[in-house]
């Protein structure tokens, strides 16, 4: 990842742009990465669903749902890795188990930063069927990080290992059961969906958050079907729903978040193993068969893969007041991928979608709602842990001046962590204590750190220009921090506020989507 940008970070007229540059990128990949284990092992309770707490494993289904998937891992039509997922009958502590494990491996651009993520969890075979244990790991240069949960009782004990060394700790066990982790398979095998066409179909969703230890909720949608062209798709898998004369079907299954926006859809065959699916960050899977996820993928750098090209020059992004882009307007039926706030605005202009931003402090109001939700403790975001309320304290001692507050902690931020790719899924804490991390450890700690100090703070993501030498946006993550009633832009990694205009705010399902996929901007008007 950083073989083409660390050049480039050596020439970079400002400090603030050398630790952008390394890392505007890096954080794409690692929410990738992160994306493996939940885009096929979702843990939910379903609406509509039996209310059992136990699968039958004897049963036709669950004789389907056991087995192993592959697929590849794209860019565009080039495949940069592969990933496989296998639901099996095994054994844990000398009693039956049923074993899920999802191994990945992306390789980027050959230069010997090839990454690996393994996920494995246990369920009990018989009883509650309750989970066991869970364990997720990265290895890249031959560095392994893991964090393994252990059920003893009514607790997890949990063990993080980070460069040999270990750190333990224990919490209240949650409850997490093989039906939680089969529910899609469970919902398609729905009679109703299967009758009815499957259009409304819905789950409410339950798992484990392993950063913070507690359980997530969010909400599953089957908007529709598609005919599959051709059964081969399924990597030789009979689809359940193929019958003589007749196309197989598969099934079009978002996640739906708050207020009822849905993510892309995943197609999923009539078992709900899925068929293709986003990544995010331009990554994309699709079920192929073993030997043609596992043979050698392509040396395409997915460092550049994951860049916005520019048609212009800029210059010195940190200096920018302005900045006026345009790109071609996405189909009517997609999200669109600029959100207008209070420092940008979009338009259409002769079927160029037009975005103009400029160096604002202020990018909108701050409803009471907003200003509530960014006080809370979120996933990888501890404001409440003592170490993260302790550096808090003692950064602001002696001053009581809230724009001053913020200014001491993005300095504190920029300075405390070192400047490095990291490719695993860091908490608030551990970055305070390992003070390694790009831009989404800088960020996660600023926003703790904040809200510790009773400082509404929130992270954006989106598009950052890498300087003129690449001539492109990769991309980033900054912060929004409240104060009087608006949201000021401020990026932790530079250590800055506010954020200059080369920083654009993307729509996140539209990115998820894959809106900015193979497109160019071109630069309209740069100020300073």
């Amino acid at each position: 990842m950083k073989r083409v940008a660390q050049p480039l970070a050596e020439r970079a007229a400002s400090p603030g742009l050398q630790r952008r540059v390394r890392r505007a990128v890096a954080a794409v990949l690692v929410g990738s990465l992160a994306l493996v284990g939940a885009l096929l092992p979702v843990g939910v309770g379903a609406v509509g669903l039996a209310a059992e707490t136990t699968v039958d494993l004897t049963s036709d289904a669950a004789q389907r749902w056991l087995g192993e998937y592959h697929y590849g891992v794209f860019r565009g039509e080039s495949r940069v890795g592969w990933l496989r997922r296998s639901l099996v009958l095994g054994v844990f502590d000398g009693q039956p188990a049923v074993v899920r494990t999802v191994e990945s491996f992306v390789d980027v651009a050959g230069d010997g930063n090839a990454v690996r993520t393994t996920e494995r969890v246990v369920y009990q075979a018989s009883g509650e069927q309750l989970m066991l244990e869970i364990e997720r790991g990265t290895t890249r240069q031959g560095v392994r990080t893991s964090r393994r949960v252990t059920r003893q009782g009514g607790r997890f004990d949990v063990v993080t290992t980070r460069e040999g060394k270990a750190i333990e700790g224990a919490v209240a066990a949650i409850r997490v059961t093989l039906s939680d982790e089969l529910v899609v398979e469970r919902l398609i095998a729905a009679a109703a969906v299967r009758e009815e066409g499957a259009t409304g179909a819905e789950a409410s969703s339950s798992a484990l958050d392993l950063r913070q230890m507690r359980a997530t909720v969010r909400s599953l949608v089957v908007q529709g079907t598609e005919v599959l062209p051709d059964t081969a798709d399924t990597a030789g898998k009979t689809d359940a729903t193929e019958t003589e004369g007749e196309a197989a079907i598969g099934y079009l299954v978002a996640v739906k978040a708050p207020g009822g926006r849905t993510s892309e859809p995943v197609l999923v065959d009539a078992d709900g193993a899925m068929l293709r699916g986003a990544m995010g960050g331009g990554l994309r899977l699709r079920r192929m068969s073993a030997d043609e996820a596992l043979s050698d993928v392509g040396r395409t750098s997915i460092e550049v893969a994951l860049r916005v090209p520019l048609d212009g020059s800029i210059g010195d992004p940190e200096t920018l007041t302005e900045l006026s882009i345009s790109l071609p307007a996405p189909p009517e039926d997609a999200p669109p991928p600029f959100p207008t706030t209070g420092r940008q605005t979009v338009s259409v202009v002769d079927g160029r979608l037009v975005l103009r931003v400029r160096v604002a402090v202020d990018a909108g109001e701050a409803t009471p709602d907003e200003r509530a939700a960014a006080l809370l403790a979120s996933p990888g975001i501890d404001p409440e842990e003592p170490s993260i309320v302790a550096a808090a304290t003692r950064v602001l001692a002696g001053t009581s001046r809230r724009g001053t507050q913020v200014r001491r902690l993005l300095q504190f931020t920029a300075a405390h962590i070192t400047d490095t790719v990291v490719l695993d899924d860091l908490s608030a804490t551990e970055i305070l204590q390992l003070r390694r991390g790009d831009c989404t450890e800088h960020t996660r700690l600023f926003i703790a750190l904040a809200r510790a100090s009773g400082i509404p703070a929130r992270e954006v993501m989106g598009l950052f220009f890498m300087g003129d030498d690449q001539a492109a946006f990769g991309w980033h993550a900054w912060a929004e921090v409240e104060l009087l009633g608006r949201w000021r832009p401020a990026d932790p990694t530079g250590g800055t506020m506010p954020a200059s205009a080369a920083h654009l705010r993307v729509d996140q399902v539209a990115r998820a989507a894959g809106v900015l996929d193979d497109v160019r901007f071109k630069l309209e008007e740069a100020r300073r």
